[in-house]
């Protein structure tokens, strides 16, 4: 199960999981945001930058990474 939480007035991130990974990908007018993720939504949870780059791939930003067996969440950072 994967739990999204956006940003208002963010752009909308897709999250699939495919092949033991999850494939994060949001629009190209997303520019200038940054991928973070914390493992859970306490007060004293820090968020912690995604160190990839994400590839242009046709009207969508897009990065790959590991599948946990934990909870993970993501968001989108304007930068």
């Amino acid at each position: 199960t994967t739990d999204i939480v956006v940003e208002p007035a963010g752009p909308p991130l897709l999250i699939e999981r495919t092949d033991g990974q999850v494939q994060l990908s949001w629009p190209v007018t997303g520019a200038g945001y940054q991928l973070q993720v914390r493992s859970s939504v306490g007060a004293s949870a820090e968020w912690q930058t995604v160190g990839l780059i994400p590839e242009r791939t046709g009207d969508r930003w897009q990065l790959r990474v590991e599948a946990t067996t934990t909870a993970q969440f993501f968001r989108l950072l304007k930068l």
